[in-house]
């Protein structure tokens, strides 16, 4: 059963929209009215200002409310924005995005050649809304796709900074091999070492007895030609003795220098890999400023001239940025690259393997580029 509306005197009200001039009007019957940018609502604005679904009138007994539904840019009545639920009176003037909506009844000068000529200009609009509507659609295709590529290149970040990992990880087990290696080296020093304090032991034992042989030179010849058979022998073990501590000594300084070195080249590659990892930590929010910039130059068309100029320079600006920040990145990675071939290359750290390297290890650093 249907009620007066307040200060419209029992008539049906409508709702009158317009932005720099009167677009539409729409007879608000018993029910619901919803008004935003999608096409499933009952009154269709299209422009970037209005939410997809950005109010609802609703009108029972006679009394119209309006409420709106946590739109971004909101929705005003009298100038004044609205949080929750307000009863429309007559004359009211509501805002949305960058339309009025006056709140009245149905005036008596609208005759029906004047609504002849609005419903041509309706469809008019209603056409141009479709067009807008294709374009919104077109650009929201283009918003998933940059957004797609987005998670891709940080999915290439990742793998990247995971590569690099792995490669440090390497780098710490070889250098813990080549320790092994010299300790291992060590002990073996040690132990040539020991054979020679035995050796001169021994010696100083058969100048004892060569003493005693002396001694008993008439009566012992034949012991002492024996004994010193054995010095002789002796010598020869002491050389080759003195020889292995030569070599081994030598084997040790080769260790020792193959660590200096080692520890250089590992300090080098973590200053790299840190370069890289700075580079990687700062390339997506220079990228998002990017995609930011490209999308107010699309947002900017319907602003005039010179606000699209000032984004397209915003968005040039950004390009730069973007590219300056790859080619630190490059920088980055081709230092770690030539770090990598020349610790590969080093003849002190080559343990005899001439197998090549696999081609999934010799590149795993160049990162794509975010494409323009």
């Amino acid at each position: 059963m249907e009620g007066p509306v307040p200060g419209v005197g029992g008539a049906v009200p409508e709702i009158r929209i317009s932005r720099t001039r009167r677009v539409g009007h729409h007879a608000l019957d018993e029910g619901e009215v919803s008004i935003g940018r999608s096409s499933s609502n009952t009154v269709v604005l299209s422009s970037r200002s209005v939410s997809r679904e950005h109010c609802v009138i609703e009108t029972a007994d006679g009394v119209s409310r309006i409420r709106d539904l946590d739109s971004h840019h909101g929705t005003l009545v009298n100038g004044e924005r609205i949080d929750g639920e307000r009863v429309l009176v007559e004359g009211d003037t509501i805002g949305v995005g960058g339309f009025e909506i006056h709140f009245g009844a149905e005036r008596e000068d609208d005759r029906p050649d004047l609504r002849h000529a609005l419903d041509e200009r309706t469809t008019a609009l209603e056409r141009r809304d479709e067009e807008l509507r294709s374009r919104d659609l077109a650009l929201t295709e283009a918003e998933t796709a940059l957004e797609t590529q987005a998670r891709r290149l940080e999915d290439a970040r990742d793998e990247a900074l995971d590569a690099a990992r792995r490669e440090h990880q390497e780098t710490i087990a070889e250098r813990d091999a080549l320790r092994t290696r010299l300790e291992e080296a060590s002990a073996e020093l040690d132990a040539l070492k020991a054979r020679l304090d035995e050796a001169e032991t021994a010696i100083a034992h058969l100048e004892e007895r060569e003493v005693v042989t002396r001694e008993t030179l008439d009566s012992e010849s034949r012991r002492a030609r024996e004994a010193q058979e054995r010095v002789e022998l002796l010598s020869r073990e002491l050389g080759e003795l003195e020889a292995g501590l030569a070599e081994a000594t030598h084997r040790a300084d080769d260790a020792e220098t193959a660590r200096d070195e080692l520890r250089a080249t590992a300090r080098r590659l973590l200053a790299t890999a840190r370069a890289a990892a700075e580079a990687w930590r700062v390339l997506p929010s220079i990228e998002q400023l990017w995609f930011d910039a490209d999308r107010d130059v699309a947002e900017s068309a319907e602003d005039g001239p010179d606000v699209r100029a000032r984004a397209e320079a915003e968005r040039e600006r950004a390009a730069r940025e973007l590219e300056a920040a790859h080619g630190r990145l490059d920088d980055a990675l081709e230092d770690l690259d030539t770090e990598v071939r020349h610790g590969r290359e080093d003849p002190v750290l080559d343990d005899g393997d001439s197998s090549p390297e696999p081609a999934s290890r010799r590149r795993w650093w160049r990162a794509p580029r975010a494409s323009r």
